[in-house]
């Protein structure tokens, strides 16, 4: 690090870029040094440079507080000190958002006050009003700061710019009411501002629109009357997956597979919440993962099926993606039909078909099913039903009088799997987390393995637990007989999971494997465990 240091200034900012993103990938590959990293880039922020570079080294720490639990406050002192002579107003109101995040839930969110406050007194109207919002969110969260972050914002009443004011006297009649117990409730208000909308953006937006185009003066509008379709949906996450892609080429980092790329796996993630906000699956509530998408036909064929598996508290949702490749039909009510027969503790909830499915416009269906006991595994049989329309490729439209047939098309099985029920979450030390975990629910299985070799071994069983490897252990020697796979994850309702995987090969097609599991649970460690035969 005393070596990059000295040249550091010496060098272009597009370097300095470089320079930067290889701190960020260190830091994630070995979070136990995000001091000595991030401690690193907080002296460079301090130096002169453009705003390109700057940006960089702020989403690098803002990516190192998301992933290192125990570098959130030190990374948060960072850019607290940063936003007190920052030039840039993206960076700082960026900055700001992610302080009324995250200060609220620290140990001591009143030392963040005086950062914030001091944007309201010194910056732009921009910065101003992003202040004032996260001032808010303190006064929301912490009831012992409330009446003090209420008069900050008093003092803001009388601002110059009408944002400015306008968030001001919205967030003190909030907090007011809050502590009397008036207008908004405390429940209300943490709703309104700490959780998303209920609704996409553009759905919203295109509401507003319709009723600006023809208001109704006995009706006002609600946003309970905002209307939600599948095919917004899709549009939604055609062009956030076209963003990210678009991204990841300008940055010169795309990866050989979309699943690879951070940004690409964040619009997977919110495609999948804005799931549970269709009127169908509302009552889902919060999803849990979501799996990768798994092939159920092989490209090229008539109609091309992919299923990615959504998990919540309670349910399962499959969101089957679905392809057209005949230039001469149109399917209607296409759904998937799954054969529940083979898997225990989980029956049909409820359907959403794609009403129509052309020919290169890939759409959705959706088939919700509901846990009734424990956690299903295996395998189901899935079957593609549908409309048939004959359309002449010249007109791209069916006849008026073709009423279709009913068809079907058998897809391949789709697997309830282990990982599917299994969030990855790193631990930066995991020796010291599996010590003070214990061995009070622990499970140990052996198991032999027909593989060709350790590393294709190792690979597998990664897949199959759906866990996440740490302190460097998926990357066993070149010739290597023996190796030990560190694994940590969260299971389905909260339970933190550790795992060692020890394994061993004499150089044949059969790969011995110790597994030892522990958890919170004694009922989730046997299950881990188990579900490897």
């Amino acid at each position: 690090m005393k070596q990059i240091t000295s040249f550091m200034s010496e060098i272009a900012d597009e370097f300095k870029i470089v320079v930067v993103d290889a701190i960020r990938a260190m830091c994630l590959k070995f979070p136990q040094k995000h001091r000595l990293l991030m401690s690193f880039l907080s002296n460079v922020l301090r130096e002169e440079g453009g705003f390109h570079y700057k940006k960089a080294i702020v989403d690098t720490l803002l990516i190192i507080i998301g992933k290192v639990p125990e570098a959130k406050e030190a990374g948060l002192a960072h850019l607290c000190e940063f936003i007190e002579d920052c030039e840039f107003t993206p960076l700082s109101t960026q900055i700001l958002h992610l302080l009324g995040i995250e200060g609220p839930a620290t140990a001591d969110p009143a030392k963040y006050i005086r950062f914030i406050y001091n944007r309201v007194v010194l910056e732009n109207a921009t910065v101003r009003a992003s202040a004032v919002s996260a001032l808010a969110k303190f006064g929301i969260q912490n009831d012992y700061l409330r009446t003090s972050i209420i008069v900050l914002l008093q003092r803001c009443l009388y601002d110059n710019d009408d944002e400015v004011r306008d968030r001001a006297t919205f967030f003190v009649a909030l907090l007011k009411g809050m502590e009397s117990g008036s207008g908004l409730g405390g429940l209300d208000a943490r709703k309104l501002m700490l959780e998303p909308l209920p609704v996409p953006l553009s759905a919203l937006e295109a509401s507003c629109r319709a009723y600006m185009a023809a208001p109704d003066p006995e009706k006002h509008f609600s946003i309970n009357d905002v209307t939600v379709d599948p095919e917004l949906i899709e549009r939604e996450k055609k062009a956030a997956a076209a963003k990210a892609k678009a991204a990841a080429v300008a940055s010169g980092e795309e990866p050989a597979s979309p699943a690879a790329n951070p940004a690409v796996q964040q619009a997977q993630a919110n495609e999948a919440d804005l799931l549970s906000k269709l009127p169908q699956f509302v009552h889902l509530g919060a999803r849990f993962t979501s799996s990768k998408r798994a092939a159920l036909s092989e490209a090229g064929t008539e109609y091309e099926v992919g299923c990615i598996k959504h998990v919540y508290a309670s349910h399962i949702l499959l969101q089957f993606e679905l392809n057209n490749t005949l230039e001469d039909q149109l399917l209607e009510g296409v759904s998937v039909e799954v054969d529940l027969s083979g898997v225990a503790g989980v029956e049909l909830d409820s359907e959403l078909p794609c009403a129509k499915l052309a020919f290169g416009s890939p759409a959705s269906a959706y088939t919700c099913l509901r846990r009734t006991a424990g956690v299903p595994l295996g395998a189901m049989a899935c079957k593609l039903k549908f409309l048939v329309k004959d359309v002449d490729p010249a007109k791209g439209e069916p006849e008026e009088e073709d009423q279709g047939y009913d068809d079907e098309y058998n897809l391949e099985e789709l697997e309830l799997a282990a990982a599917d029920f299994m969030r990855k979450v790193a631990v930066a030390d995991f020796r010291e987390s599996w010590e003070t975990m214990g061995n009070g629910c622990e499970k140990v299985e052996t198991f032999s393995l027909t593989y060709n070799s350790l590393r294709q071994a190792m690979e597998a069983i990664i897949e199959f637990l759906g866990m996440q490897v740490c302190d460097n252990t998926g990357n066993p020697a070149d010739g290597a007989r023996t190796h030990a796979v560190l694994l940590s994850g969260v299971f389905l309702g909260g339970v933190q999971v550790f795992a060692i995987v020890n394994l061993r090969t004499d150089g044949g097609k059969s790969v011995g494997m110790r597994l030892t599991v522990r958890s919170t649970d004694m009922q989730v460690s046997s299950f881990v465990a188990a579900s490897v035969a």
